[in-house]
């Protein structure tokens, strides 16, 4: 009952993003009928970074190279005063607001964990035992979760059912008759599917064997793409990232960080 609930709210709500949308697309248009037309935009990326305060830009701001944050701050918009108008800052909760434009009462992701009314206990916010996870090996060891979050979950299948309100990716695919590829990819399951929205394809880093796997919900299959990325060792390819992050930060060689 409750996800037929859910269904309808979603329904209502991807509707009016749609037209909001599309008035913003024709209002642009006719904008600039005039003006001289500028490149057209094939790739919008979202780069949220969990657990980045904003404290921490100007503590490490003297360590950034030409690119990354510093040409952020110089050359796009660096706000230098913004605030959560909400007061639980878990994961889920940041993800999703930043992907629909909503607040958690709206989209309904309140927490990282909840207490599930009808079952009287704790549940995991995107769990979902009709979306199970695609396996991608035969046997896969049992790896350690130290994700306390992700030790509530009931069930290991996942999906974007629970979440209320469409994403900005949901919409662009409505309004190109679904011709956008929206993907949401990240370490943390509720990232990944908070930000692909219910349009998209979400992959996350899996620990129990070292692949981006996804759920039912989204292929009944892997692609050819991900199953060659998967054969590449992804586990040696992420922990290049530790490296990369000491050079940046020009960390010195001893520190795990």
């Amino acid at each position: 009952m409750r996800n037929k609930i859910n269904q309808r709210i979603f329904a209502s709500r991807i509707f009016a993003v749609f037209i909001a949308i599309s008035f913003f697309f024709t209002v642009g248009n006719t904008r600039s009928a005039n003006a001289q037309a500028g490149p057209k935009i094939k790739i919008v990326l979202q780069i949220t970074i969990d657990g980045l305060r904003a404290d921490l830009i100007n503590r490490y701001e003297n360590g950034f190279g030409e690119g990354g944050f510093r040409l952020l701050m110089e050359k796009g918009i660096y706000y230098t005063n913004a605030h959560y108008q909400y007061a639980n800052t878990e994961t889920i909760v940041g993800h999703a607001t930043l992907a629909t434009g909503t607040f958690p009462a709206q989209h309904g992701m309140i927490g990282n964990v909840w207490f599930d009314r009808e079952a009287g206990e704790l549940a995991y916010n995107i769990e979902d035992p009709d979306s199970p996870i695609l396996p991608t090996r035969e046997s896969e060891p049992k790896g350690e979760q130290v994700d306390p979050a992700q030790k509530k979950s009931r069930t290991q299948g996942r999906s974007p059912a629970v979440i209320l309100a469409p994403t900005f990716g949901d919409g662009l695919a409505a309004y190109t008759g679904g011709r956008s590829k929206v993907f949401g990819i990240s370490g943390k399951d509720r990232s990944a599917v908070s930000m692909a929205g219910h349009a998209g394809k979400a992959f996350w880093y899996s620990t129990n064997t070292g692949d981006f796997v996804t759920s039912t919900y989204y292929y009944r299959a892997y692609p050819d793409w991900v199953r060659k990325w998967n054969a590449q060792k992804c586990r040696r390819v992420c922990g290049k990232v530790v490296d990369i992050v000491k050079r940046c930060f020009h960390l010195p060689p001893g520190c795990s960080g």
